[in-house]
């Protein structure tokens, strides 16, 4: 098992919360549902979403989830499958 989170676990069309900001990324909204609208093999860490700008871009995973919260429950339906 691979121990972070990447654009695999994820699907195009899936909605993602802001969970924290930077100033690389003001243009995001911590607590704002975002919809993911591409995932690409070349960005395994990144998902594309629009921006609270209206700006299509590839976004760090990181600040669209809890990596421990997401681990665990990832890990969790890996053994009860």
């Amino acid at each position: 098992m691979e121990n972070r989170i990447t654009q695999k676990d994820f699907k195009i069309g899936q909605i993602v919360t802001c969970v924290k900001n930077s100033s690389n990324y003001d243009n995001m909204t911590i607590g704002k549902e975002y919809k993911i609208r591409d995932l690409d093999y070349h960005f395994p860490y990144s998902i594309c979403v629009n921006d609270d700008r209206k700006n299509g871009g590839f976004f760090p995973i990181e600040i669209f989830v809890d990596e421990i919260k997401e681990l665990r429950h990832k890990k969790i339906n890996e053994i009860l499958k």
